[in-house]
This record gives C-alpha cells, structure tokens and sequence, in this order.
C-alpha cells in the first residue's frame, strides 16, 4: 500500500511542478511569439498527475478556448477523473474490489443506462450536424462542445458517428482521444458501479 502522506506530497508536488512549467512555457513563448498548442507537455503533465495545476494555468494563461488548443483541457479533465479514482482507492474512502463489481453487474442500473444512452445520442446527433455543416461551409459546432459531451459520456456515439459520417477520423484529439475517453470511462463507471454510487 503506498504511504498516504508520501502520496499527497507527490500529487501536490506535481501539481504545483505543473502549474510552475506551463506558467515558464507561457512566458518564453510569449517572448518569443510562438504558440504552445503543439506541445504534448500539458498531457504529460495532467497523465502524471497535475491535471489540476494544468487546468489552472491553461484557465490563466492558454487564452480563448479553440480547436488548436482544447485537446490539453479535456485530457486534464479526463486525468483528474482517472486521479480521483486513484486517490479514493488510496485513502480507502471505497477499494476496488473485482467480487463487488462482479455483484453490481447483476444489479439493475436503469438510472445509468438511460443517462449514457442520451448522452451518446446527443453526441451522435452533434457529430452528424458538425459534419452536415462542414460540408456545407457553414457555422461549424465548437470542437471543445464534441470533446466535452464525448467526456461526459458520449464516446461511443462520438466514434460511432464518426464512422458513420466519416467525421474527424484523421484528427488525432479525436481519433485516438475518444477511445481513450471510453476507456477512462469504463474504469469510473467501473469504480462507481462496485461502490455502489452508480
């Protein structure tokens, strides 16, 4: 079992680590005029466990949300769903347990089930009405709305209307960023389901 203090020290240090390199980045590329957008540092970062100081410094300093510059906030906000589920794992507030899961799989979860089959539906009608859009040169729905309702749930009709409609299949944030949405998924609902909370 890792020692609970060592472990708040670590995420504290990483978050604060996080928050002090984007702040450095911000400030040599400002200089010099380049744009941060390309670099996989907020990931890394937000995967190690900084998601909050990312999401921090991205709020003070990334500037106006865009499609360039969405994919570190969604993947900061999906590491801290997967960190939440470490840390309760951690403190013992719940332990995952493969017999608890195997139980609440037997159990109904109407209230679940309808929430996710709406949720995937929007995501599905948004990715079609994205795509019917772009073809027609008109108003196009955000990037940072597709990712979010793909994080809240809706990736497998994100990937399904992507195949569908051939939508955003060569975009990387989203090609390889709603499965592994769906895989971060499937381990909270995962968590959840044999806590007892969903």
């Amino acid at each position: 079992m890792i020692e609970t203090d060592t472990f708040l020290v670590y995420l504290a240090a990483m978050n604060v680590f996080s928050f002090a390199m984007l702040a450095l980045t911000h400030r040599s590329r400002a200089r010099s005029g380049r744009d941060a957008s390309g670099s996989i540092a907020p990931a890394a970062l937000s995967a190690a466990g900084g998601g909050l100081g990312v999401l921090l410094a991205l709020a003070l300093w990334g500037g106006r949300v865009r499609k360039d510059n969405v994919g570190p906030r969604v993947f900061a906000v999906g590491a801290l769903v997967l960190w939440a589920v470490v840390v309760a794992n951690v403190f013992g507030w719940h332990r995952f347990s493969v017999e608890e899961l195997r139980l609440a799989l037997g159990r109904e979860h109407l209230a679940l089930a309808v929430c996710l089959s709406v949720v995937n539906v929007v995501a599905f009608a948004l990715f079609c009405v994205d795509k019917a859009r772009a073809v027609r040169h008109a108003w196009r729905i955000p990037e940072g709305v597709l990712l979010g309702i793909s994080l809240a749930g809706g990736c497998v009709g994100g990937m399904l209307a992507m195949a569908v409609c051939r939508h955003k299949v060569s975009v990387p944030r989203f090609r390889y960023g709603l499965p592994a949405m769906l895989a971060l998924q499937l381990i909270a609902i995962a968590y959840l389901m044999q806590a007892g909370l969903a």
